[in-house]
């Protein structure tokens, strides 16, 4: 009987703590979602596995233009936003860190004033 609390007990406090860290995490997105540019690949990568599924791309995408429009945002660039497969440059299906930066570093580099000619 003893050991049927404990083991209860555990998977209760397992549990909490699991949510605890899902809901910390998910309020981290919520600040990134309400900021102008780029996001972090760890936003984007939902799981942690280290790489960015068109999946989680797509609900990242959803959740902060929900989030920008019920802040009031104008939300008349939305259409212009990456796709997924002009992120994944190496076509396999998944974006990985290097991937994602190097494209953000792209986009940044094409920019009135940021590229080669504004030096």
């Amino acid at each position: 009987m003893l050991n049927k609390t404990i083991l209860t007990s555990a998977v209760g406090v397992a549990l909490l703590c699991g949510t605890a860290f899902a809901s910390s995490d998910e309020n981290e997105r919520h600040e990134y979602y309400e900021r102008r540019g780029p996001m972090p690949f760890e936003v984007l990568d939902l799981n942690r596995d280290g790489v960015v599924t068109p999946e989680e791309h797509a609900q990242v995408r959803s959740e902060r233009q929900k989030v920008r429009s019920e802040q009031g945002y104008p939300m008349r660039n939305a259409a212009s936003a990456p796709s997924f497969d002009q992120i994944d440059t190496d076509g396999d299906g998944a974006i990985s860190r290097n991937e994602l930066y190097g494209w953000q570093a792209g986009r940044m580099q094409q920019r009135p004033g940021m590229g080669p000619a504004a030096q």
